[in-house]
């Protein structure tokens, strides 16, 4: 069985692109590399409880960013 790197990332900034489109940009930590395509699952501490999510990469390495781009209903 395969083990899965875990990376912590520290949130740099986040863009409201209309009422329920965000982007999270988030600094590039060493050793972390992806393709155009990819995905990863992000993991995030909202109120004490631990929520995932898969989302796929909207950067390539070489922007020297890990940016994510997810729709946010109001309801959710």
């Amino acid at each position: 069985m395969t083990r899965l790197k875990h990376y912590r990332l520290k949130l740099i900034k986040t863009i409201r692109h209309n009422p329920d489109t965000y982007s999270y940009d988030f600094h590039l930590d060493t050793g972390l590399d992806w393709k155009e395509g990819d995905s990863s699952r992000l993991f995030l501490n909202v109120k004490g409880q631990v929520e995932e999510r898969r989302l796929s990469f909207a950067s390539i390495p070489a922007e020297g960013l890990v940016r994510f781009t997810t729709k946010i209903k109001a309801e959710r």
